[in-house]
C-alpha cells in the first residue's frame, strides 16, 4: 500500500497502519477481492458509485468510437457500451499494410497500453 509520510509517498507496512486487516494470500480465494470491492463501494457511497458508473460508461463509449474511427470492427456495433466493449482485429480501412496476423494483434494491444488516442 502506498501512503504519504512526511510529505513523500512511500510504501506503508503493517507497522505503519496498525488497524489494517493485513495481507490476503492466494489460499483465501476471492475473499480479498470481495473485501476490497466492498470497502471501495462503502468509501464511495451512493453518489460516488453513480459517478464512477457514469464515467466508466462515458470513457468506454469514447474509446469505442475512436477505435471504430481508426478502422477497427466492433463485435456488436448496434449496442452502446456500458463499461466495456468488444472489438475484432478485422479492419474496415486497413491501418496496417499487410494481412492481419498475430503481430498486428500485439501492436493493437500495445497501442492501447500506450494510450495512443488523444
Amino acid at each position: 500500500m502506498v501512503g504519504e509520510k512526511k510529505g513523500q509517498f512511500t510504501w506503508l507496512t503493517e507497522k505503519d497502519c496498525p488497524k489494517t486487516i493485513g495481507r490476503f494470500g492466494g489460499f483465501m480465494g476471492n475473499a480479498g477481492v470481495l473485501m476490497r470491492a466492498y470497502i471501495y463501494a462503502k468509501m464511495l457511497g451512493n453518489p460516488g458509485m453513480k459517478r464512477v458508473g457514469e464515467f466508466a460508461t462515458l470513457n468506454a463509449n469514447y474509446l469505442m468510437k475512436h477505435l471504430e474511427a481508426l478502422g477497427y470492427t466492433l463485435a456488436f456495433p448496434d449496442r452502446r457500451a456500458t463499461h466495456e466493449f468488444i472489438i475484432t482485429i478485422k479492419v474496415k480501412k486497413a491501418p496496417f499494410k499487410r494481412k492481419i496476423g498475430r503481430l498486428d494483434e500485439v501492436k493493437a494491444a500495445r497501442e492501447l497500453d500506450l494510450a495512443f488516442i488523444k
